[in-house]
């Protein structure tokens, strides 16, 4: 990003107190006497005449720098007689001389360049090997995007339970939201299973299915991709309040389902 250039005294006055009317600004490279350009706008986009040249009141209009460029400014009067030699201005600063207060103790260093390299070496491999020595403590989801959490030793855990309900006689099982699934069923179903694990890999649900308890004896449609042990889907159970556990497999993105099924708990 530019940077605005500031004149070194903001109204340059003769010896009458009266400005100086057309003085000029000569930009060079610093420490030589090769002009450079400086510019009308924060983009950089329309340099200045070299030298700038002040109006009749003295002023000049905004000058922008270039970030990348340590200039040298040469002041004159309209008669281009010297009035100030300004070097460097906008001179860049190292990284290496910002001094940082690290109370924490985070960093291997002090300043800025010793803490970025820092950084770039231990914090931000956003495509190498990391050891994590500690524990992390998520505050919320991590979203791998179906990438590989390899040799986990896992404890204490769950799947996440989405519940569904049936509209029109139909309902989606979105395995994105979760891989355990509960539905009461309020009406005759048709299910639709969607986003299963990506092709090739295995991928399980689990379905509670409640019978309404009002003595509905609702049935359900299973999607032609469910395959069952002999061929023949369940019934499901009919009595209030009835469950029934369905186990739904497939080890090709959903192209086939193979269903286990217990029934009737009650």
């Amino acid at each position: 990003m530019s940077r605005l250039f500031y004149m070194p005294q903001a109204v340059r006055i003769n010896s009458a107190g009266l400005p100086y009317a057309g003085a000029k600004i000569n930009f060079y490279l610093t420490g030589t006497t090769t002009k450079t350009d400086t510019y009308q706008d924060n983009a950089l986009g329309t340099a200045h005449a070299n030298p700038v040249i002040a109006d009749s009141a003295g002023q000049f209009a905004a000058i922008y720098l270039d970030p990348d460029i340590t200039y040298k400014a040469v002041i004159t009067d309209s008669s281009d007689n010297v009035l100030d030699t300004v070097d460097p201005v906008h001179s860049p600063i190292a990284a290496s001389a910002v001094t940082v207060t690290d109370t924490g103790g985070y960093f291997a260093g002090t300043d800025v360049e010793v803490i970025l390299a820092d950084i770039g070496a231990n914090y931000a491999k956003l495509s190498a090997d990391e050891t994590i020595a500690g524990d992390w403590v998520v505050s919320g989801s991590v979203n791998f995007a179906d990438k590989i959490l390899k040799r986990a030793m896992l404890q204490d855990v769950g799947y996440l339970t989405q519940v569904i309900v049936s509209a029109s006689n139909a309902a989606t099982i979105n395995v994105e939201n979760g891989n355990s699934i509960t539905h009461t069923l309020t009406e005759n179903v048709t299910y639709t299973i969607s986003n299963p694990t990506p092709s090739d890999d295995y991928c399980e649900i689990v379905i509670q299915i409640i019978q309404d308890g009002a003595g509905g004896a609702y049935t359900v449609t299973w999607p032609a991709s469910v395959n069952w042990g002999g061929g023949t889907a369940p019934t499901i159970s009919t009595g209030n309040d009835a469950v029934d556990i369905i186990v739904l497999r497939t080890w090709n993105g959903g192209t086939a389902w193979f269903g286990d099924y217990v029934q009737n708990y009650s």
